[in-house]
C-alpha cells in the first residue's frame, strides 16, 4: 500500500517544526501582551496628568500676562520677561530689607563655648553698653551680658549710650594694663565670627563693651 505524504517522516518533521517555531514565536507575545498594555496605561494617565498641569499653569499665568500686557511693550514672551525681571529685582530688594531688619545672634552651640572659656577668666569685671535708640542693638547687648554673666564674670549693664553712633561693637579699656585682658575676650568672641577692636579710651572704664548698630 502506498504511503501518504503526510505519513512520511520528513513531512511529519517539517510538520512537527513548523508548530514548534509557531509556539516559540507566539506564546511570549501572549505573556507580553499584558505588559504592554499596561505600560499604554501608565503612559497614557502620565500624559493626561501632564495635560493637567499645563492647563493649571495656563490659568496661574492669566492674571500675569495681564500685568505684563499693561505694564510692558512687546510680543508676549517679551513682556512676561520684563515681567519676570522686575520681579526678580522686588524680591531682590525684599531680601536686603529682610536681611537689614533681622537681629544679631550667637548661636547657642558658640555662646555655650564662649562661656565656658571665658569662665577660666572669671572674676573680672565687665561694663556692657549699647548705642541708645535702637531695640536690635539693646538685644544683642543684653545677649552679651548674659553670656559674660553666666560665665562668672562681675559685670555692669546693660547701660545706654546716648549721642553715640557706632556700626558693630567694639571692647574699651582705658589703660595699657587692661589690653592683655581685652585681646583674650577679642579672640574667643572672634573665633565665632564676632569682631570687637580695641579701643583706648582713658576717660572711660576699665574694661567695657559698646554695642552699635549692625
Amino acid at each position: 500500500m502506498a504511503q501518504k505524504w503526510y505519513e512520511k517522516a520528513v513531512v511529519q518533521s517539517a510538520i512537527v517544526g513548523g508548530i514548534s517555531l509557531f509556539l516559540v514565536s507566539t506564546i511570549p507575545s501572549c505573556f507580553q501582551t499584558p505588559k504592554l498594555q499596561e505600560k499604554i496605561k501608565q503612559l497614557e494617565s502620565e500624559s493626561k496628568n501632564k495635560s493637567i498641569e499645563i492647563q493649571k499653569l495656563e490659568t496661574q499665568l492669566i492674571p500675569f500676562k495681564t500685568i505684563a500686557l499693561e505694564k510692558f511693550s512687546g510680543d508676549e514672551n517679551e513682556r512676561l520677561t520684563k515681567l519676570a525681571e522686575q520681579i526678580k529685582s522686588i524680591q531682590d530688594d525684599m531680601y536686603k530689607i529682610q536681611q537689614s531688619s533681622k537681629e544679631r545672634e550667637i548661636k547657642t552651640e558658640h555662646g555655650s563655648s564662649i562661656k565656658e572659656q571665658l569662665s577660666l577668666i572669671k572674676g573680672q569685671s565687665i561694663d556692657i553698653n549699647f548705642v541708645a535708640g535702637d531695640y536690635e542693638v539693646y538685644n544683642y547687648a543684653l545677649l552679651i551680658y548674659r553670656i559674660f554673666s553666666d560665665a562668672g564674670w562681675g559685670v555692669t549693664g546693660v547701660n545706654p549710650a546716648i549721642g553715640l553712633t557706632l556700626k558693630g561693637i567694639k571692647i574699651s579699656i582705658n589703660t595699657e594694663a587692661n589690653r592683655g585682658l581685652a585681646q583674650e575676650i577679642c579672640n574667643i568672641f572672634s573665633s565665632y565670627g564676632c569682631h570687637l577692636p580695641i579701643n583706648i579710651d582713658p576717660g572711660g572704664d576699665d574694661l567695657s563693651i559698646l554695642v552699635g548698630q549692625k
